[in-house]
């Protein structure tokens, strides 16, 4: 029974393949992005906007970089292609993703800040960050220049810390501050940290 009327459940799942009939069933959606799925019964419709993630999603040259993690979701694996990129706002990996830069080695895939600000913010357990070069982040008043990992944790692997600062009063972490997680097979240099702070 829906809304009162009774009968086989037609589907339409917003995109151009064909649609679905029957009370229960599964849709596998082309692309990512926002979607109106509709059930039709008895004359009756009803439409909900519901949100489609990527399993798989690659950043390329001209990549808004924050726009592109908006769409990964738990499970989600991101795939960087070779290439330098600046960023303008600091990447947030708060669920279960894996951020994988492409091309064999972390030189092949560099991530640099611009404008005085954090590269990687890490919060999540199963989040999983590898092969890139983090490259002159900066914070002031705070710690963990290039990459914070916070007390969520998290995993970074055979990655380059390179050229990060941490400015002010108890700024630790030139490059990477860690409070829980793992950090390994990684290199650290060229850090640098002011008055109180330290730390690579």
């Amino acid at each position: 029974v829906f809304g009162g009327a009774a009968g086989e459940v037609s589907w339409n799942f917003g995109e151009r393949e064909a649609g679905a009939t029957g009370a229960e069933v599964t849709h596998a959606f082309v692309a990512e992005g926002w979607k109106d799925v509709t059930a039709t019964v008895g004359g009756q419709s009803c439409t909900v906007r519901v949100k489609v993630c990527p399993v798989e999603l690659e950043i390329a040259q001209g990549d808004d970089f924050v726009e592109k993690f908006a769409w990964a979701t738990d499970g989600t694996t991101v795939k960087i292609a070779p290439s330098t990129y600046e960023i303008k706002t600091y990447i947030i990996v708060d669920k279960a993703i894996r951020v994988e830069g492409l091309g064999g080695t972390p030189a092949d895939v560099v991530v640099q800040a611009k404008g005085g600000m954090r590269i990687f913010w890490i919060s999540h357990p199963e989040a999983f960050v590898s092969s890139l070069t983090m490259l002159n982040g900066e914070v002031n008043q705070s710690t963990g220049g290039n990459c914070f990992i916070c007390d969520w944790g998290g995993t970074v692997s055979n990655c380059v810390f390179a050229g990060g600062t941490a400015k002010s009063y108890n700024g630790n972490g030139g490059n990477l501050y860690q409070q829980a997680g793992l950090v390994t097979h990684c290199v650290l240099t060229n850090s640098l940290v002011s008055e109180t702070g330290g730390g690579s």
